[in-house]
């Protein structure tokens, strides 16, 4: 009868020994997750942000409740390999002007002109002005940064002065495009 009572102790114990393990494992957890949050919060925040604002390229359109871009003469796998090409050589942002047509809400790129870069960096592209016909302002950011900058939004404004219908596109992969208007 004795042993009975100590087997019991020995259950007993063990309980509270390991209720202190999976109490100490779920702090370090949640102290982990606060620590990576507070640290890791940029660029991983605007990351997931750009993700859900951005949309990928179905076949040769991009498509929003708004509006639609239709990509005439291979222009979208152009921009797929150029895109491609400079992240994975020179790591740089590169400025593009699509040019084409304007019918309702559909917006038909026929073709690509590369205006004059004067500067390029992982984070920045300076480059000349693109002519005034142009259709939409394109130009790439680092791979998921999909985001447009305060600069991009302003040179955006500044050439809607001279074209309304102007829009601007930053390219954040291969196929996945942020639409700014």
């Amino acid at each position: 009868m004795k042993e009975h009572w100590v087997e019991l102790e020995d259950e007993e114990l063990e309980k509270p020994k390991s209720k202190k393990i999976l109490i100490m494992v779920i702090g370090i957890f949640l102290i982990l997750l606060i620590l990576s949050w507070g640290f890791m919060r940029y660029p991983i925040d605007s990351i997931i942000e750009g993700q859900l604002r951005s949309t990928a390229i179905e076949g040769d359109r991009i498509i929003l409740k708004e509006l639609t871009i239709v990509f005439l003469n291979n222009t979208e796998h152009i921009l797929s390999e150029i895109y491609t090409s400079e992240q994975e050589t020179k790591l740089v942002e590169t400025s593009m002007c699509l040019l084409g047509f304007k019918q309702d809400s559909k917006y038909y790129v026929e073709s690509i002109y590369h205006p004059e870069i004067y500067d390029q960096s992982f984070r920045h592209v300076s480059f000349s002005s693109c002519p005034r016909e142009t259709l939409i302002m394109l130009h790439t950011h680092p791979f998921k940064h999909c985001l447009a900058s305060d600069t991009d939004i302003n040179t955006l404004e500044k050439a809607q002065k001279s074209n309304e219908n102007l829009l601007m596109i930053v390219m954040c992969e291969p196929n996945r495009y942020s639409i700014y208007t």
